[in-house]
C-alpha cells in the first residue's frame, strides 16, 4: 500500500525537527547494556524484574490499548515484549 504525501509530509517534517535539536535521527552507532537474550535472562533472575537495561533492535510491533502500549523489539537473539504505561512515560 503506497504511503500517501500526507503521511509522507509528516515524517519529513518530524525528520526536520530532530536534525533542528541537534538528535541524529540515523545514528550509526547506539549503546547498549544487553542483548534481547541477555536481558530476558537478566529478568528472569532478578526476583523483583526490577533489572535495568538498555536494548536496541527493531520495533517489530505496536499496540496501543489507551494509556498502556505493548511493543515488541528483535535483534539477533530474540524478541522481547515491553510494556509502556503512560502514567510512567
Amino acid at each position: 500500500m503506497p504511503e500517501s504525501n500526507e503521511r509522507r509530509e509528516q515524517r519529513l517534517a518530524k525528520l526536520m525537527l530532530m536534525r533542528q535539536l541537534g538528535l541524529d535521527p540515523y545514528p550509526a552507532r547506539v549503546s547498549y547494556s544487553h542483548t534481547c537474550a541477555q536481558a530476558l535472562a537478566a529478568f528472569e533472575a532478578s526476583p523483583e524484574g526490577n533489572q535495568h537495561v538498555q536494548v536496541v533492535g527493531r520495533l517489530m510491533a505496536i499496540r496501543d490499548m489507551g494509556k498502556s502500549t505493548f511493543c515488541h523489539i528483535a535483534d539477533g537473539t530474540g524478541r522481547l515484549q515491553i510494556y509502556l504505561r503512560q502514567n510512567d512515560l
